[in-house]
Order: structure tokens, then C-alpha cells, then sequence
């Protein structure tokens, strides 16, 4: 497999999962709490005013946050093919989408429930499921494709974050793992339409497989609502729209 000298892979997946949840909150924070709070009561906004300064700053935030969601996709893709349980995994990830719709749906929907968009956790829950189908027919190439193709339709009826192009990315990155230039420079072009999000793939060669020391799985995965439901609050607090 082609990669990197092991002296440059420095970065384990508890570093990589930091990197990931650190650039979300700082695009979660520029898309509720500025866009939403400041930037849209605003408008119009006005070149060369102090709004329009924000504004910079919201787009500077807004591209930092792309580099998430291929770290995210590709620790799935990695937690798919190291899990010793995938049905409790899949069980984990279902409840996180869950409890995370509320606060989702407040801090970036400004509504109590918005069925016309689903949270990220759903893209991900569907991309294990797409990964599992696959795998289980990669014997037959033809029927794994068959089955595994309604998935990204699924996401895109359901209208989960990413959609349909996010199931994707995932798909490229568990067909290409085992070749990992492949997996990152064709991982890379599956998400060029959000271009910033380029950038995860350079840290993502210098990943060494290592575990690392990572928070506690339970606040893993209680960050994503956790963070969304204090955005809200904050959203509604300092910024009632």
C-alpha cells in the first residue's frame, strides 16, 4: 500500500477525532450563532462595514468546518472495519441522530422540529448500513453495487446533511482503503464541490492507524448534541430573532 514514511504519519485517530469535532463546532458556531443570530437580521449587508467584516469571518469559519465531515467519514470507514460489534455501532450512531434532531433543528433550523433536513448522524448511520450491504456482497461485485447503490437515494430522499454526495465520499473511502492514495486523491475529488473540505485529506495521510488516547466513547458521541443544544440556548438567549 502506498503512503507515507512512517515518520510523517504522526497523527492517530484521537487526535484526528479532536481535529473533527474542534473544526464542527467552529463551523456550527458561524452557521447558528452568527449567520442566524447577527449576519440574517442584519441584512443586507453592506461591503466595507463592520457586518461585512462578519461576514468574512463567517465564511472564514464556514470553510474551516468543511475539513470535518471527510475525518468523520473516514474514522467510520475505519470503526466499520475494526468494530468487534457493528449492530450495537449502528445502535450508537441511531441514538446519537436522535437525540441530536432537536437541537440540530434549533441551533440551525430555527424551528423545534424540521423534517425537510436530517442531521449528519443520519448520513453516517446510512453510509455503516450502505458499507455493511456492500461487504456482505463483495463476493459478487454486480449484486454489491445493486444493493448498495439505493442508500445514497435513501439519504437524498431523507435529505440528510451531505446527502446523497456525503454516502459518496463514504463509498470511495471503504472501496479504496487498502490503497490509500487512491482512497485520499479520489476521496479528495468525491468532495471538491465543497472545496475547503480538501484539506482534511492531507491530515488524513498522516494518520498511523494508532488508536490513541481519545476522550471516553460516551461523550464521543454526546459532543454532537451536547454542543448543538448549547448553541440554541445561546441562540435564544442573546440573539431571539
Amino acid at each position: 500500500m502506498l503512503q507515507l514514511p512512517e515518520k510523517y504519519r504522526i497523527l492517530d485517530a484521537a487526535v484526528l477525532r479532536w481535529i473533527a469535532l474542534i473544526t464542527m463546532l467552529i463551523d456550527h458556531t458561524a452557521a447558528s450563532l452568527i449567520l442566524k443570530g447577527i449576519l440574517l437580521p442584519a441584512a443586507p449587508i453592506v461591503i466595507g462595514t463592520p457586518l461585512y467584516t462578519l461576514y468574512l469571518v463567517y465564511q472564514v469559519m464556514r470553510g474551516i468546518g468543511r475539513i470535518a465531515f471527510p475525518i468523520f467519514c473516514f474514522q467510520l470507514v475505519e470503526g466499520f472495519f475494526s468494530t468487534k460489534n457493528l449492530p450495537r455501532y449502528m445502535l450508537r450512531i441511531l441514538l446519537a441522530g436522535l437525540l441530536s434532531e432537536i437541537p440540530f433543528d434549533l441551533a440551525l433550523r430555527q424551528a423545534l422540529f424540521d423534517w425537510k433536513y436530517q442531521n449528519v448522524m443520519f448520513t453516517l448511520l446510512l453510509g455503516l448500513c450502505m458499507m455493511a450491504v456492500m461487504e456482505r456482497f463483495k463476493k459478487t461485485p454486480v449484486l454489491m453495487l445493486l444493493l448498495g447503490a439505493p442508500f445514497p437515494a435513501i439519504a437524498h430522499f431523507l435529505n440528510t446533511d451531505y446527502g446523497w454526495k456525503g454516502l459518496a465520499l463514504i463509498a470511495v473511502l471503504y472501496f479504496f482503503r487498502s490503497h490509500q492514495l487512491l482512497q485520499l486523491v479520489l476521496g479528495a475529488l468525491s468532495i471538491c464541490w465543497e472545496w475547503p473540505a480538501i484539506f482534511a485529506f492531507p491530515l488524513l495521510a498522516l494518520y498511523n492507524g494508532k488508536r490513541g488516547r481519545s476522550l471516553p466513547r460516551l461523550v464521543t458521541y454526546l459532543f454532537y448534541p451536547a454542543h448543538l443544544a448549547l448553541l440554541a440556548v445561546l441562540l435564544h438567549l442573546f440573539f431571539r430573532t
